[in-house]
């Protein structure tokens, strides 16, 4: 939980939309149905409700991703090695980011 609430501000949208991604068989999310592709509150409290356990897994995979990104720092840190995290300049357009921020 408190993994879930340090993220906030992207997890949530994150989790629903790799959740989505399985249940449109990964397609892009401009080929989904058009209520949830343009994220109309209606479709998104009722993925949020049918997709919660797909979402809660991958808030797991995220929390796990961290714990062990963490871990691995650390030992790097240990034997003297610094590691440098690359942000891209640009987002993939089907990509939660994008679809998260019309």
């Amino acid at each position: 939980l408190a993994f879930c609430r340090k993220h906030i501000h992207w997890l949530g949208d994150y989790a629903l939309f790799m959740a989505l991604k399985g249940q449109f068989g990964g397609r892009p999310w401009q080929e989904w149905e058009e209520d949830i592709r343009l994220r109309e509150p209606a479709a998104l409290r009722r993925y949020r409700t049918l997709l919660k356990d797909d979402i809660a897994y991958h808030k797991y995979l995220q929390y796990l991703f961290f714990k062990q990104w963490a871990a691995l720092k650390e030992y790097a840190a240990a034997q003297g090695v610094g590691l440098i995290g690359d942000i891209p300049l640009y987002v993939s357009m089907d990509s939660a980011d994008v679809w998260s921020n019309p």
